[in-house]
């Protein structure tokens, strides 16, 4: 057995560099990350529909969106605490089965309570998914590059919203709204690929002292990058001291309170304008005049930006540093909301201003999920993630009922659009005064030591 210095786990993939393995991982997680949003945002364009069939008022709608939010709240909160026990991969492959098992049956729903109950169960699984993929891929990617692989890999949440927008453009319209959620019950097939595609995390192995298998998943990686195996002894394997307290507890402990604030109310912002604004858009269009043709593609406009502007946070959170990048996209959404508010002229203007509005939220609320693994240790690090992904989702159950209320009263599309620049203004505050650490650079390990010793 040939022997070598100690190293980290981070130093073994770093000197595997980018290889098809990462490239792969990153596209098979993407793709849970894909139908999970889509499940959960078929919804919007379902909702004027469903709206008139079951003869709902303005809150009644509203409150479509918010069912599989109560789950998501529920699964992410469960899931992160499950995954640093039993590991990432099962607990997702569960997940993305469990939404996908109880989106499908709502194409038979004729009841408002059955699609509820239904919804909040899926929620469970929705909630769990983005999380874990989140976690899983900062775990797997060189460091230099996770930012950038993180952000691709939460790229496929606004293709997501794309493919819930292009299903509720062209499909919904003709064969109405059951259709979108036929389509949503493909994860059940998924969850069954991802189970033997993907490896257990080798930080998440080691933490729980099972150093062999870490090993064995680093040789497989290896083989797939170089076509070589360099066989190490357990010995050779070091890991950061543990945490003094680990599991929900830690979140609050000294050395993490200030972090864990400052993502929750970050994330909680973003997902306030995202699920906000994709929940009542069409429908805002309609009121102002537009065909419901019209208001989906306006829809579709907002899911689109949502790509690119998360296809280029990566980049700006390793070029910036992560809190700089941060408060550049919050900044520019609250300026954006403000123009979008007043703007009037052609549909292509319409549309380019939504198009620009949504580029920059996303950006920003992208910009925010690579510090989240960054900020926590392996012990906890799922726990922590999952945690900050849950206390988001009050965000995103507030606005679609908030904007209802709104827009129920009376209100102008002016007013409705001026609401979100509200989360935008405190999320940048919240990374001006809670953000202290740069992450950019380091492993895993060293963040971990870092915050240790804080």
């Amino acid at each position: 057995m040939e022997m070598v210095n100690k190293r980290s786990i981070s130093d073994i993939i770093d000197s595997f560099g980018l290889n098809r393995f990462t490239r792969t991982l990153v596209v098979l997680l993407g793709i849970a990350n894909l139908f999970d949003y889509y499940d959960n945002m078929i919804i919007s364009y379902s909702m004027p529909l469903m709206r008139v069939e079951w003869g709902l008022d303005a809150v009644q709608t509203g409150s479509l969106t918010t069912y599989s939010l109560l789950g998501a709240m529920i699964g992410a909160a469960a899931a992160g605490i499950i995954a640093d026990k039993f590991g990432r991969k099962r607990t997702l492959a569960v997940s993305v089965f469990l939404y996908g098992l109880t989106t499908l049956p709502i194409y038979f729903v004729h009841s408002y309570s059955v699609f509820a109950v239904l919804r909040v169960i899926c929620g469970l699984g929705v909630g769990a998914t983005v999380p874990l993929v989140l976690t899983m891929i900062s775990e797997f990617t060189p460091t230099k590059n996770r930012a950038v692989y993180v952000t691709i890999g939460m790229c496929f949440i606004a293709l997501g919203a794309i493919f819930s927008g292009l299903v509720g453009s062209f499909i919904i319209p003709t064969h109405g709204w059951r259709i979108g959620y036929l389509i949503g019950g493909f994860p059940i097939i998924y969850a069954i690929i991802l189970h033997f595609t993907v490896y257990e995390s080798p930080y998440y192995l080691a933490g729980v002292g099972k150093k062999k298998e870490a090993l064995e998943v680093l040789y497989k990686l290896e083989k797939m990058a170089k076509g070589t195996r360099t066989e190490l002894s357990e010995d050779v394997l070091i890991l950061p001291p543990k945490p003094k307290t680990v599991g929900v507890k830690a979140l609050f402990s000294r050395n993490y309170i200030r972090i864990t604030a400052g993502l929750w109310i970050m994330y909680f912002c973003g997902a306030f304008i995202i699920y906000g604004i994709g929940a009542w858009l069409p429908s805002l269009m309609l009121e102002k005049g537009y065909a419901l043709s019209a208001a989906y593609i306006l829809g579709l406009s907002n899911n689109t930006a949502s790509f690119f502007g998360n296809v280029v946070t990566g980049r700006g959170s390793e070029k910036f540093g992560r809190r700089n990048n941060i408060v550049l996209g919050f900044a520019a959404s609250a300026v954006m909301f403000v123009v979008l508010a007043f703007i009037q002229g052609s549909f292509a203007l319409i549309f380019a201003t939504i198009f620009l509005t949504s580029f920059f939220f996303n950006y920003a609320t992208t910009a925010v999920q690579p510090l989240a693994p960054e900020s926590y240790p392996t012990e906890f690090r799922s726990t922590g993630v999952a945690w900050f992904n849950s206390f988001s989702k009050f965000g995103g159950l507030l606005a679609p009922l908030i904007a209802g209320v709104v827009i129920g009263a009376g209100a102008s599309f002016s007013t409705a659009i001026l609401i979100f620049t509200i989360p935008s203004v405190i999320a940048v505050l919240a990374a001006l005064f809670t953000v202290r650490t740069e992450t950019r650079g380091k492993s895993l390990e060293e963040l971990a030591i870092e915050s240790e010793k804080a």
